[in-house]
């Protein structure tokens, strides 16, 4: 099964760089990059021809400049799909120990799934030997047994049934977390996998006059994220 990695950007592509370097390894011909730059440019591009060139991707840009508009930028990722299989694949996410190849696999079993990395680290510095790097838990966050819905695996189709993203929501955080919960009642079993660990690269967040008040109508779980069970709210791993 091929798949599609859905990648959104706003002045991450030098995270995504490093991203690649987990990426490329779990990649076949046939699987593509829909990549979508929401932000000034920044090199995307010639990042993009830099990959093997057995590896189809494919580039729009918005010209959107906003945090804002980040729903947007998912729904035409989604567009640009081809594939079966829809990987959501934040830009600054490193795929240890295999994700990518860890959700073809469970597709291979049971198609009606949202299958999300069970454990999340995250560091402000990274290095080239991640098992180093973790082990020594300098500068590093980790939730076990999470739930992170802004990486995950769930078929085309299923993102088409429920309209993918709700481009109401403004930022980032809950639209992930109403996708999941709009997918579990279309059906889709949400499944945290512990054994598939995804690695976070810190990065700033945006000033809080970057969100606004949009999402006030719009709050899920009283603007608490399920990337921990316990309800710890985004940005505090």
């Amino acid at each position: 099964m091929n798949i599609s990695l859905l990648v959104t950007n706003y002045k991450k592509t030098h995270l995504f760089k490093n991203s690649l370097d987990s990426i490329v390894p779990q990649l076949v011909e046939g699987d593509e990059i829909c990549f979508v730059d929401d932000a000034e440019y920044d090199g995307a591009r010639e990042l993009l021809h830099s990959l093997p060139k057995w590896i189809s991707w494919k580039y729009n840009i918005t010209g959107n400049k906003s945090y804002r508009s980040g729903c947007k930028a998912k729904n035409i990722a989604l567009k640009m799909s081809e594939n079966e299989l829809c990987v959501i694949n934040d830009p600054e996410v490193w795929h240890y120990t295999k994700c990518i190849d860890q959700i073809k696999n469970s597709f291979k079993k049971d198609k009606k799934l949202f299958i999300v990395p069970g454990s999340m680290y995250s560091a402000k510095d990274i290095t080239q030997d991640i098992d180093v790097f973790i082990h020594s838990q300098e500068n590093v966050g980790y939730i076990p047994h999470s739930m992170a819905p802004f990486i995950g695996g769930v078929l085309r189709d299923e993102l088409f049934k429920v309209g993918g993203w709700d481009e109401r929501f403004k930022y980032w955080g809950n639209d992930d977390n109403d996708l999941m919960h709009r997918l579990g009642l279309n059906g889709c079993k949400t499944y945290s996998d512990d054994q598939m660990i995804a690695f976070h690269q810190w990065h700033p967040r945006p000033p809080q006059e970057a969100m606004g008040d949009a999402n006030e109508s719009l709050l899920y779980d009283k603007n608490k994220s399920m990337v921990a069970n316990k309800g710890v709210k985004w940005g505090e791993i």
